[in-house]
């Protein structure tokens, strides 16, 4: 199915976003990437209007697996007016954490998070899209192979950690990782929704 005019835009706008937030450290001079990975999930859905009251902005949906829920569309979303019981919400969500793994003394990225949101425009059929992503730096203690797991510290201080590695490909990689490399986590996830009204 091709993307509406809205839902291209809004993709747009993410993806700029994203590329600003998470490239703009990764040609720096002074950083020493030694390896990095990334897992990610994504899934797509629709859901039928089932209700919707434009004055406490309370929509309820039913989702293709069976399933109600309710939930207020925030102040963002533009031209509720519009959504009819009937019409179909398609979301899509994606998550993708990506692990870098840098050498004692690299130039690491600012750690903190970062929302960007974009809505449909006056007129428009309603669409919404957000997108949040969290990055935090840390230093690594240690490593057991056998028992994969890596332990950890924030680059800031605190409390050390000690995590279980599941992921196939992180395991693997785990020899390489020695104690007082620094190792950055982002995540990133990005929900796009629009309100089309199918063809009787």
């Amino acid at each position: 199915m091709a993307m509406s005019p809205n839902r291209f835009a809004i993709a747009a706008i993410l993806s700029l976003s994203l590329a600003t937030a998470g490239g703009a450290w990764a040609q720096a001079p002074g950083d020493r990437a030694v390896t990095g990975i990334f897992t990610s999930s994504s899934f797509k859905t629709e859901a039928k209007v089932t209700a919707v009251d434009p004055g406490t902005r309370m929509v309820t949906v039913l989702t293709a697996d069976g399933r109600t829920l309710t939930h207020k569309a925030s102040d963002a979303v533009q031209n509720l007016g519009q959504v009819k019981v009937g019409d179909i919400a398609l979301i899509s969500y994606e998550e993708r954490t990506s692990y870098i793994l840098s050498e004692p003394g690299a130039r690491l990225p600012a750690a903190g998070d970062l929302t960007v949101s974009a809505a449909g425009t006056k007129g428009q059929r309603p669409a919404g899209g957000i997108m949040r992503q969290g990055l935090a730096n840390y230093t690594v203690i240690g490593t057991n192979v056998a028992g994969n797991t890596i332990t950890l510290v924030d680059a800031t201080g605190g409390e050390v950690r000690t995590f279980d590695v599941t992921d196939p490909t992180a395991r693997s990689q785990l020899p390489r990782v020695k104690a007082g490399d620094a190792l950055t986590a982002i995540d990133r996830q990005t929900l796009i929704a629009t309100i089309v009204r199918k063809p009787s």
